[in-house]
């Protein structure tokens, strides 16, 4: 089964009121209010395709763009409550069952208090992480530093343990363990984390008993900011490796995909038909039709963000954009007439200017330039300077 659309008469704090939201590239659905109902309608205008990544395991994958502050996280939260479950009395475990609520508290400590003993033991005899502080102070790091090479056995106890609670009914400790200082950055640790959840979903119900034991059989795989911490290299294969890594590890299962993404990079991996667009006007969240945008599978990063990412103005950083802006406002006046200047002047500006990476923009700036000499003398100067080093080169080059 496939989500195929999405209608909010208006979400709980109010962000969404009477928006759609199409997920299929195959079909487009709107929604019109007639005798004061709400009447769930397809768009025969609508072209459709089938999904590009649609087959035995992935029914179709789908991006959420839009500014900050157009609701990409809001969107994706209602998704994930679409289909809530209340934990209920089986979620202590089945073999507590028949127990009243005083023994099951009971057997639950107890067998907290087992698994805290039994990981002090493992991480006894270890190296406790070096403080800037004593113990006594509330600021001391108490955390435990495991070595493969100086204690082997130790290391694998501890992997032992983890995976021994990994698949108990339930645990107590593990939510409660942080793991870190791996060696890795922090864009090797989003892999890491991304994909380690992949691997540890069909085992979750083992973690979490209210998780039921069993998964249905299509999934819905919600990812925030997909492209978080990420090198645009890593950004650039991120889509082709979760597609595989999905395949792998739910292979008897139908999976959709739904994220949230800034980058470019991901984005071009995703066609305009399966993109969501998010964009704001006077405070109101509103869902852009699909048809306005241009293209997004395997379009080249400018071009998406000047359309899916709503930069028309603009591709470079703010501060590069005022920069040029400064300079062409002590080039040209108000009246849009060449101010004038001294040869050193001239050179001071003409210096300001070569940092600049855009060579059309850099060879423009440079030609408007030339209009700013104060009289004809100062002009001779600087091509007399400009032969001279033309000169020098060529004796260089000859030599």
């Amino acid at each position: 089964m496939e989500l195929l659309f999405v209608w909010i008469n208006e979400s709980r704090n109010g962000f969404f009121k009477q928006q759609g939201f199409n997920f299929s590239p195959e079909f487009n659905f709107i929604v019109k209010k007639e005798k004061k109902k709400w009447i769930l309608c397809e768009d025969n205008s609508w072209i459709g395709r089938k999904s590009i990544f649609k087959d035995e395991i992935i029914e179709n994958v789908s991006a959420i763009v839009g500014k900050n502050g157009t609701g990409k996280t809001t969107l994706l939260d209602y998704l994930a409550g679409l289909d809530c479950s209340v934990p209920l009395k089986e979620s202590y475990g089945k073999e507590y069952q028949s127990l009243e609520e005083k023994d099951i508290r009971e057997a639950y400590f107890s067998e907290a208090i087992r698994e805290i003993e039994n990981l002090l033991e493992i991480l006894s005899e270890n190296e406790i992480k070096e403080n800037a502080v004593p113990s006594t102070d509330m600021a001391y790091d108490p955390s435990v530093i495991l070595n493969y090479e100086k204690n082997p056995k130790k290391y694998k106890a501890f992997l032992e343990f983890i995976e021994e609670r990994v698949s108990a009914q339930y645990s107590f400790v593990l939510r409660y363990i942080k793991l870190e200082n791996f060696g890795m950055s922090s864009g090797e640790r989003a892999f890491q984390n991304y994909f380690s959840w992949i691997n540890l979903l069909p085992q979750f119900h083992n973690i979490d008993p209210s998780v039921p034991n069993e998964m249905r059989s299509t999934i819905l795989l919600l990812i925030d900011e997909i492209d978080l911490y990420l090198h645009p290299e890593w950004q650039k294969k991120f889509i082709l490796l979760l597609l595989d890594e999905v395949k792998n590890q739910f292979s008897d299962y139908k999976v959709q995909i739904i994220f949230t993404t800034h980058s470019p990079l991901c984005l071009s991996d995703i066609p305009s038909e399966n993109t969501i667009y998010l964009s704001e006007n006077e405070g109101r969240v509103l869902v852009d039709d699909r048809r306005i945008h241009t293209q997004t599978f395997g379009r080249d990063i400018y071009s998406l963000l000047n359309d899916a990412f709503y930069l028309a103005d603009s591709t470079m950083g703010a501060y590069a954009e005022k920069y040029i802006n400064d300079i062409i406002q002590q080039i040209i006046d108000e009246d849009k007439k060449y101010k004038k200047y001294t040869l050193d002047e001239i050179t001071i500006l003409e210096e300001k200017i070569q940092c600049i990476g855009n060579e059309v923009v850099k060879k423009k700036l440079l030609s408007m330039l030339q209009n700013c000499f104060i009289d004809k003398d100062e002009e001779l100067k600087m091509l007399h300077r400009e032969y001279d080093r033309i000169m020098c080169r060529i004796k260089e080059l000859e030599a």
